[in-house]
C-alpha cells in the first residue's frame, strides 16, 4: 500500500554544472504529471514525464528540474537594432524638439537589444538527468511507501473498531425483537383490560413477525462482513487499490445507513452512527491511497 503524497530530490555537482531535481505527490482520482525545466532540457521535458508514469500510478506529480552552467552563457547584442532604436529615437528627439540624453545605459535596456545565447543538451547531459530523476523517483517511492505503510496501520485499527461495531449489532439485533414483543404484550392487554376483552395471541405473534420482518438486518450485516473479508485483501495487496478501496468502503457506508434505517432501538442506533463514524474515517485516509 502506497501513500499519493511524497517527496524526492536528487543534486549533483560535476564539472560543467550543478543540476538537481526535485519530485512532489500529492493526491488525485488520477494520475497527473507536471514539470517544470530549464530551456535547456524543453526537448527531453516528454521524456521526464514518461519515466514518471512508468513508477507512479495515481496522484498529482510536480517535477522542477534546476541546471545552472559553471560558465555563464555568452551575451548577445542586436547592434542593428540598437542601431535603429537609436536613429528612430534621435529623429523624434529633433521633430518633436525633445530633450534628454539616449545614454547606452539606457538604450540596452530596450527590448530585444541584449539576450543570452540558449544552449542544447546533448544525450550526455540527458543521461546524468535521468540518473538524477530515477534517484528522486526511488526517493519518492520510498517516502510514499512509509507514509502507506502508516495509513495502513490506521485501516488495520478502524476495521478492528468496524468488526466489533458489527459483532455488538448482530448480537444486540434479537433482542430488539424480543423486547418489541414484551412492550407490545404489555400495551394490548393493558388496552384489552380497560375494554374488558381477552388477548388474541395470533394477532400478537403476527404484529410482531411484520416488525421482526421490517427489521431483519442479517443481510446487511453479512454483505459488512464480506466487505471486512476484501477489506483485508486490499490491505494486503501491492500496486495500486485506492479506487478500489474507495469504492469497497462507500458500499460499507451504505450498508451501515440501511442498518442504521432500520434500527427501532437507541442502543443499536448509537453503535450504528459509530460504525459510521469509522467508516467515514477510512474514507477520508483512503483518499491519499495510490
Amino acid at each position: 500500500m502506497h501513500s499519493m503524497t511524497g517527496f524526492g530530490r536528487a543534486a549533483e555537482e560535476c564539472d560543467q554544472a550543478f543540476i538537481e531535481v526535485e519530485i512532489r505527490s500529492v493526491n488525485n482520482r488520477f494520475l497527473k504529471v507536471s514539470s517544470r525545466v530549464p530551456s535547456e532540457l524543453g526537448p527531453y521535458e516528454s521524456r521526464i514525464e514518461e519515466r514518471v508514469r512508468r513508477k507512479v500510478r495515481r496522484g498529482t506529480v510536480n517535477v522542477l528540474v534546476r541546471y545552472r552552467d559553471r560558465e555563464a552563457p555568452p551575451v548577445l547584442l542586436n547592434e542593428a537594432l540598437l542601431e535603429s532604436y537609436r536613429t528612430r529615437l534621435a529623429h523624434l528627439q529633433q521633430s518633436w524638439g525633445l530633450g534628454g540624453d539616449l545614454t547606452l545605459d539606457w538604450l540596452v535596456t530596450l527590448p530585444g537589444v541584449l539576450d543570452v545565447e540558449e544552449r542544447s543538451l546533448d544525450e550526455t547531459h540527458w543521461e546524468r538527468v535521468a540518473q538524477l530523476l530515477d534517484r528522486a523517483l526511488g526517493s519518492l517511492l520510498e517516502h510514499r511507501q512509509a507514509e502507506g505503510a502508516r495509513l495502513r496501520t490506521e485501516f488495520v485499527s478502524g476495521r478492528t473498531a468496524i468488526a466489533a461495531l458489527i459483532e455488538e449489532v448482530a448480537t444486540r439485533a434479537p433482542k430488539i425483537i424480543t423486547d418489541y414483543r414484551q412492550k407490545l404484550i404489555q400495551r394490548v392487554e393493558e388496552f384489552l383490560r380497560n375494554h374488558g376483552v381477552g388477548l388474541d395471541e395470533s394477532t400478537v405473534i403476527r404484529e410482531v413477525a411484520i416488525f421482526a420482518d421490517r427489521s431483519d438486518i442479517n443481510e446487511e450485516l453479512a454483505r459488512l462482513r464480506s466487505h471486512l473479508t476484501h477489506l483485508d485483501d486490499l490491505l494486503d495487496r501491492s500496486g495500486a487499490v485506492g479506487r478500489e478501496l474507495d469504492f469497497l468502503l462507500q458500499e460499507m457506508l451504505r450498508e451501515a445507513n440501511t442498518v442504521g434505517s432500520k434500527a427501532n432501538d437507541a442502543e443499536l442506533a448509537r453503535r450504528v452512527v459509530q460504525m459510521k463514524a469509522e467508516i467515514e474515517k477510512l474514507k477520508e485516509q483512503g483518499l491519499n491511497i495510490e
